[in-house]
């Protein structure tokens, strides 16, 4: 169980290290391989709208026709990318943005993402006990959605440190949400079996295997 603190703390833990990871970019490397179609200078862009989707999607408390329950923030997270899976308009739609995000800020990217990481840490620590998510795919829990924001802070962390040639020195607690949030995705697509015959040594996992294709 994640408690509120937990995921709060964890969520702050993330960001700074994806700060610290921005900054320590050069400006000639953002042209450069990002991911897929995205250049670095786009990769940042789209790892960056993990910190901008929690300030902007931050409401202060439920109206009165909406119960959100927040019980099993894991396992929520995890059925929340499982939605966003089978949505495939909802990926155009995101790799859409971090290019347009990438191409509004310019050469201000970098240090637009790393200034990000203070205010929105900030806004999610004085957050009340009330608030909530409005996103694209409903309504969701504050501990849930910012699990899912740890994940996409340290997934595409890692992708910024492989394509810059940087180390990925993933903090242990976003390891840790990360790891049981993937874990619980595995086991709602019915992949759990390859996944952990695969982490205990037994198979490999088949080609061009990935949770989040």
């Amino acid at each position: 169980m994640t408690s509120r603190p937990d995921a709060v703390e964890t969520f702050a833990e993330a960001a700074q290290w994806f700060g610290g990871l921005v900054l320590g970019l050069r400006m000639d490397q953002l042209g450069g391989p990002g991911l897929g179609d995205w250049n670095l200078r786009q990769l940042v862009a789209h790892g960056g709208r993990a910190l901008v989707t929690t300030e902007e999607y931050l409401r202060a408390r439920v109206s009165a026709e909406t119960e959100v329950h927040d019980e099993d923030p894991i396992a929520s997270a995890g059925s929340y990318f499982l939605s966003a899976h089978d949505n495939p308009s909802l990926h155009r739609a995101v790799a859409e943005r971090g290019r347009a995000e990438a191409e509004r800020l310019g050469d201000d990217l970098l240090a637009e993402v790393a200034g990000m990481v203070e205010r929105v840490t900030m806004a999610v620590r004085q957050a009340p006990e009330s608030a909530v998510f409005e996103t694209r795919l409903g309504t969701v829990g504050f501990s849930t959605y910012l699990c899912t924001r740890t994940v996409e802070l340290v997934v595409h962390g890692i992708d910024v440190a492989d394509a810059a040639g940087l180390a990925a020195d993933v903090p242990a607690r976003s390891a840790g949400t990360t790891v049981a949030v993937l874990a619980e995705l595995a086991r709602q697509r019915g992949e759990a079996v390859p996944v952990i015959a695969a982490l205990s040594g037994r198979r490999r996992l088949p080609e061009r295997f990935g949770l989040f294709t």
